[in-house]
């Protein structure tokens, strides 16, 4: 039987009861003793990323069937992003929580048409927001993961190039611990004074407490998070007194249409094991 925690929605779980076992990640691979309890004759392994490594001798001689999440997050992933861009360029956050206080205050914003906007990270949802912006009139930088060269123009760029042209910053890399605490004070120090960055993609890419420093400081213009170095940022954390900082819960992969791919996704590749 599947486990309750698994993406399946009640119909499609019993329509395929006891062929396999969800294990869910990020790091399920790294648990196999507790894993294997749960393990029937076939295991699907739902990873965060393509690039987690998977353990294959702990299999048992069951049939193990690996699920990305990030390339089936994508589309969702880079709609946050963007909807993130425009709304810290419009500073509408801001607007909106004075108005509930009964305050009219019409502070000054800027287009985000026209802008340079620098991609770290060339994977899918990087380059589904790339489009997007595209659309939009933006002029579009970017790098790969490991801040090389990626083929193409204004896709040819380093990342110490990303953050001292663009004009907005967002962040796709598709590492964990590789990444912890790369965008500290160095790379921000490189933005432009009224730059933004974005991070819906990487929870240990961005150092908060240099972050911090540069929001307060107004060294950059704005910032915006859906996951930080942890899973749940503490509720006396200094990030959340920042006028200039907008932070959601991890919420980036988390919607109908994804869950629906993933579930859809999963018994696609069910279907095709059992016959």
């Amino acid at each position: 039987m599947f486990p309750e925690t698994s993406y399946f929605e009640p119909a499609a779980r019993d329509e395929v009861s006891g062929a396999a076992t969800v294990v869910l990640g990020p790091g399920a691979s790294a648990r196999p003793q507790t894993i294997l309890q749960y393990i029937t004759e076939t295991c699907i392994l739902v990873r965060y990323l393509e690039t987690e490594p998977v353990i294959e001798d702990w299999s048992g001689g069951r049939r193990v069937m690996n699920v990305s999440l990030r390339e089936l997050e994508a589309e969702g992933r880079a709609e946050m992003a963007l909807t993130l861009i425009l709304a810290l360029k419009r500073k509408l956050i801001r607007h909106n929580q004075q108005m509930l206080e009964g305050k009219w205050i019409a502070h000054m914003a800027s287009e985000a048409v026209g802008t340079t906007v620098g991609i770290v990270g060339s994977g899918p949802e990087g380059t589904i927001l790339a489009g997007y912006l595209t659309g939009l009139g933006c002029r579009v930088i970017g790098c790969r993961d490991h801040g090389t060269q990626e083929a193409g123009g204004d896709m040819d760029k380093n990342i110490r190039e990303i953050f001292e042209e663009s004009d907005i910053v967002s962040l796709h890399m598709t590492g964990l611990s590789r990444y912890k605490g790369a965008v500290g004070s160095e790379y921000i120090g490189f933005m432009k004074p009224h730059a933004v960055l974005i991070d819906t993609g990487c929870p240990l890419a961005v150092n908060t407490g240099a972050l911090y420093a540069a929001l307060k400081a107004r060294q950059i213009e704005a910032a915006a998070l859906d996951c930080f170095d942890r899973e749940e940022i503490p509720a006396d954390s200094p990030l959340l007194a920042l006028h200039n900082l907008i932070v959601t819960p991890h919420i980036s992969g988390k919607t109908r249409e994804t869950l629906w791919k993933i579930d859809k996704h999963m018994i696609d590749m069910l279907r095709e094991e059992i016959g």
